[in-house]
């Protein structure tokens, strides 16, 4: 299953075998503005623009703790063993708790914007920064590693490669790079979309790079970013893209149109203006393709909103 984020103070769990709603999370006060599972699927941490940082126990649907913060929590993530949840806020903080809720560390990636992290099989942690560049850290001491030098705008988006190799990011110059981990060489920067690059991920075996914007995805051949395929066109902003555990299919979860966090990003970047944006999106998206063939498979967000609230009307039981 996928977690994610319905624009408002709820996550919720999609099977993907049987395209069901499973468990909804509901506590924060705000939207809530990224999610990420543990590697062992346990737990599922969330940050809103309620300027909370949540963990919580997925089978059982309870928050295991919370910490409330200075700003609003911009991007979360957590390490392979989980022994360190992450998540930045604004002005380029970035806060380091244990496995308990306590804090461990609070050190500043970067001077205006930290709006984006992964973590590499190792631990080590990697966050996008708003002087165009990629900057890997220790969570425990902050001490900073290797950096991965941009050339223009301020990084949106950030993934790794499962084995190791590669670290791509998409910018809000519309433009994705990718670098060997090793090297630190830019392998290379290509631009793909109209607009601003939201959402980057690689396939399992390495070998495909999809990226997405406001009402697009494309797939990328991930040594060379040669483009191999341009998926059908969906509504809105793909703010979270995934792959199946065996590369033959890529999800997109989508934002509405009007959603505060992107739509700032979207007025930061001057070559907007142009773009034409629908009126009207629906609030809660996940779209599913075959990668072979580029074939929509379903739009997984059909009646959601009806399929989320007979969920939680079943949850509470007969009143």
């Amino acid at each position: 299953g996928i977690g994610g984020s319905l624009y408002d103070n709820r996550c919720v769990i999609l099977d993907l075998a049987t395209k069901s709603i499973g468990r909804t999370f509901v506590g924060h006060s705000g939207v809530v503005l990224d999610v990420c599972f543990s590697r062992d699927s346990k737990l599922l941490i969330t940050g809103s623009d309620d300027k909370s940082l949540r963990v919580w126990d997925v089978e059982s649907g309870q928050p295991l703790w919370s910490r409330c913060l200075t700003h609003q929590v911009v991007s979360v993530g957590t390490s392979p063993c989980g022994t360190h949840i992450v998540c930045t806020i604004e002005r380029g903080m970035v806060l380091v708790f244990d496995a308990r809720g306590t804090k461990t560390n609070t050190f500043k990636a970067d001077k205006t914007k930290a709006r984006s992290l992964c973590f590499s099989d190792n631990g080590e942690m990697f966050v996008g920064c708003g002087d165009c560049s990629v900057r890997s850290f220790d969570p425990l001491t902050g001490a900073l590693g290797k950096v991965f030098k941009g050339e223009t705008r301020w990084v949106t988006s950030l993934c790794f490669s499962a084995d190791g190799s590669s670290v791509a990011a998409g910018r809000a110059d519309k433009t994705i790079s990718c670098w060997d981990w090793e090297s630190e060489r830019l392998r290379f920067t290509v631009k793909g979309h109209i607009n601003l690059i939201t959402a980057v991920a690689f396939s399992p075996d390495g070998s495909c790079l999809a990226s997405g914007s406001f009402g697009d995805v494309v797939l990328r051949d991930a040594a060379s970013g040669t483009e191999q395929r341009r998926l059908s066109p969906f509504p809105g902003w793909a703010t979270m893209l995934w792959f199946s555990k065996d590369g033959g299919r890529v999800l997109a979860s989508s934002e509405k149109a009007g959603s505060g966090d992107i739509d700032a990003r979207v007025q930061e970047d001057t070559a907007h203006a142009e773009s034409g944006r629908p009126e009207k999106v629906d609030a809660a998206t996940v779209v599913c393709w075959d990668v072979a063939t580029g074939e929509l498979l379903t739009p997984l967000d059909k009646d959601l909103e009806d399929a989320v609230g007979q969920k939680q009307s079943r949850d509470a039981g007969p009143s």
